[in-house]
């Protein structure tokens, strides 16, 4: 049982960092006016999400690894989106 929980975790740490650390590209994506990235970029986060939400809807445990995985794949997905990808979006004065 314990290894069941155990893997359960980790897949809900996993699936929530890859959701929210590509949810930072998908933002970007959609900040810079990329229709088919940011349609692309949806579809792979909404199968990723939905395998999570499939994995921890049994054991309310699992929320705390899913979270866990939520903040460190959003903060880790700003930072290379920030370092690596760049792309400044220009606003307009005023």
């Amino acid at each position: 049982m314990f290894d069941s929980l155990l893997l359960n975790a980790v897949l809900a740490f996993l699936s929530m960092f890859i959701v929210d650390f590509i949810n930072a590209i998908y933002i970007r994506h959609i900040q810079n006016d990329s229709a088919i990235a940011s349609a692309s970029t949806s579809v792979f986060i909404f199968l990723v999400h939905s395998v999570a939400i499939i994995g921890y809807v049994g054991n309310n445990m699992l929320l705390i690894p899913a979270g866990l995985g939520a903040f460190l794949g959003t903060f880790l997905g700003v930072l290379v989106n920030k370092k690596y990808i760049g792309v400044v979006i220009e606003k307009e004065p005023g």
